[in-house]
C-alpha cells in the first residue's frame, strides 16, 4: 500500500510526536514486514508518503491519528509516485549500519533559548535544490 500523510497548517504538535509513531511501527514491522517512508511529489505537492504491506494499514493509520488527530491519510495507487519513462529521475538508497533511529535524538536539534528547531533533513533537501536538473516531457 502507498499512502500520503499530511497534517493541517495549524498543527502545533511538531515532530516530537513522530518518535512514538515510528517506534510503534518499527516494533510491529520489525524485519519481517518492510515499510518505507518517502519524501516525494504527487499532484503538484511535495509530501510524506509511506509504503507498507496491507497488513500494517490499521497500525499505521492508528498511530498517526493517535498523535496527529487532524492528519489526512490518503490511499494512493501503487504507481502514484512513478515518473513517466521520458523523465530523468535520481534515487538514493541509504543503508545505515548499525540501524539508526535518528528521530529519537530530536532534542539535539532543538535550541531552547531561541525556540528554534534545526531541520535534520534540511541539509539533504538543500543539496537537491542546488543541483540543476532538467526534466523532459
Amino acid at each position: 500500500m502507498l499512502v500520503s500523510v499530511s497534517d493541517t497548517p495549524t498543527n502545533e504538535r511538531g515532530p516530537r510526536h513522530m518518535r512514538s509513531i515510528l517506534a510503534a511501527i518499527h516494533h510491529a514491522s520489525s524485519k519481517t514486514l518492510p515499510i518505507s517512508f518517502l519524501i516525494g511529489r504527487h499532484a503538484r505537492q511535495v509530501g510524506l508518503y509511506c509504503r507498507f504491506p496491507g497488513l500494517l494499514h490499521g497500525l499505521v493509520r492508528g498511530q498517526f491519528h493517535a498523535k496527529y488527530p487532524d492528519c489526512t491519510i490518503e490511499l494512493l495507487e501503487e504507481d502514484a509516485l512513478d515518473c513517466s519513462a521520458d523523465f530523468e529521475t535520481w534515487t538514493i538508497t541509504l543503508h545505515l549500519r548499525p540501524d539508526l533511529f535518528p528521530i529519537l535524538r530530536y532534542q539535539q536539534f532543538e535550541e531552547v533559548i531561541h525556540d528554534e528547531v534545526d531541520d535534520p533533513m534540511g541539509a539533504c533537501c538543500r543539496r537537491w535544490l542546488r543541483t540543476t536538473v532538467t526534466f523532459r516531457r
